[in-house]
């Protein structure tokens, strides 16, 4: 099994390729602040089953401020 990061995906992860043996997991819930995707973590087991833990975004939760310019 591969494990990657770094992309995005809408449900925090996502194990479709290669038979499910390539996953990519994405930790960050609504991603910038506006993105309104789950985050993700894998957990591996002793045996080596993977498993996901899914993370919402709080709806309620303002988005980041804007950057300042000088």
């Amino acid at each position: 099994m591969v494990c990657r990061a770094h992309e995005m995906k809408d449900g925090g992860y996502d194990q479709e390729f290669a038979g499910g043996k390539l996953v990519t997991v994405f930790s960050a819930p609504n991603y910038c602040g506006k993105c309104g995707n789950d985050g993700a973590v894998m957990t591996v087991a002793v045996d080596l089953a993977c498993s996901f833990r899914v993370f919402h975004p709080d709806a309620t939760a303002a988005p980041p401020p804007a950057p300042t310019t000088r």
